[in-house]
């Protein structure tokens, strides 16, 4: 399964913001990569959004409004790099690059730590910059996700994005992939929880390992995958405890 590749565009000048939108669809089809492009117009807004919301990379203009002071400066107002310090702040792992067209705040940019700055004058550059960022985060989620379960002298790759759960059948465990096809690996699911619960997988039933990426639903007593497969939960207190553990941590790491 190719990763999905979360970005926000931000810009208060609505007519460049649909020009950005096209050139970074563009890029990301050049580059062969999935995308979800979200538009926003303001530090406000993304910044509220950041906080509720996974995302990979963040293409920020520099100077922009309030989104309650429609008032404008002659000198640009840095909208970009406060939410930019907040952003980072909470989310170190999301890239950001500067579009702007104040190119004497490109220097001052860098204590900000993005990954480039880009001119609006000449986004020629951003083929170039988003391209080389696109294929550094695929190849970060790529070997994220690939996992090993080693069960004596062998050792299986297991792709965190395609396997939605495991179920015990006597001495194997059925691995259930996302595209509806399976595969068995001899492996108690025991020693298999304890190499794969770091891979936010959860014993949330005693024949069951469930894939946190795939969890709809989620209560004491019922599990509904992306599937709608329902699965009952242990009653097991200490079990689900360290599912509702696992499965919270899972959740913290996408905001």
């Amino acid at each position: 399964m190719e990763p999905i590749f979360k970005i926000v565009i931000c810009d208060d000048d609505a007519d460049f913001l649909d020009s950005l939108y096209k050139k970074v669809v563009e890029i990301a089809m050049r580059n062969n990569c999935k995308c979800e492009i979200t538009e926003l117009y303001s530090g406000n807004e993304l910044t509220d959004y950041c906080k509720n919301h996974s995302v990979d990379i963040i293409l920020t203009d520099i100077d922009m409004p309030d989104i309650s002071n429609t008032v404008r400066y002659q000198t640009p107002n840095m909208e970009g790099f406060k939410a930019a310090k907040e952003l980072q702040a909470e989310n170190p792992k999301t890239e950001i690059m500067f579009v702007s067209a104040h190119e004497e705040l490109a220097y001052q940019s860098f204590r900000y730590r993005p990954f480039s700055f880009v001119s609006k004058r000449d986004l020629k550059m951003l083929d170039e910059d988003l391209g080389e960022l696109l294929l550094k985060i695929k190849k970060r989620k790529t070997r994220n996700s690939l996992v090993h379960l080693t069960v004596g002298e062998n050792s299986y790759v297991i792709n965190t994005d395609e396997v939605m759960y495991f179920k015990s059948d006597k001495h194997y465990i059925r691995a259930y992939m996302a595209d509806g096809t399976e595969k068995s690996y001899r492996c108690s699911i025991n020693d298999a929880y304890n190499q794969l619960k770091s891979a936010s997988y959860i014993f949330i039933h005693r024949s069951y390992l469930i894939n946190c990426k795939f969890i709809k639903y989620f209560n004491t007593q019922l599990v509904i995958l992306s599937n709608d497969l329902e699965i009952n939960v242990t009653r097991n207190d200490e079990r689900l405890n360290e599912a509702k553990e696992i499965f919270g941590r899972y959740k913290r790491g996408l905001r």
